[in-house]
Parts: structure tokens; sequence; C-alpha cells
């Protein structure tokens, strides 16, 4: 199974590398531009787990750039 990692970034540039770095090393990932977007991203896939899909765990990483 594919992890998929939620990130928050608001830079396209910074978006596109980093998008072709980690899915050519098999991870799937989920863009948030904003802190607020990335909430409610968490919130559905907390639903998601909820009503029985094959969600796993969610890993919550923050970095201050």
């Amino acid at each position: 199974m594919m992890e998929t990692i939620l990130y928050v970034e608001d830079d396209l540039s910074l978006i596109d590398g980093l998008e072709y770095t980690m899915e050519t090393n098999g991870y799937s990932l989920d863009n948030a531009r904003t802190v607020k977007q990335a909430i409610r991203i968490i919130d559905e896939m907390r639903e998601a787990n909820i009503q029985g899909s094959r969600c796993s765990r969610t890993s919550l990483m923050c970095f201050n750039a």
C-alpha cells in the first residue's frame, strides 16, 4: 500500500520539485496551500475513516521555514 503524505506549501516551484521527488520514491502526496485547507483535508480523511474507508493512519509533521 502506498503511503500518502499531506503537506502544506504555497510556493508552486517548491510543490513541483517536492512532488516529483517524492512520487518517484513511491509516495503519494496531497498538497494543501493553507493551514485551513489542510485542516479541512484531515477532517475529511477522519470522516472517511469513520465510514469504513481503507484510510490508514495520518501523520502530521510541521516544518517552519
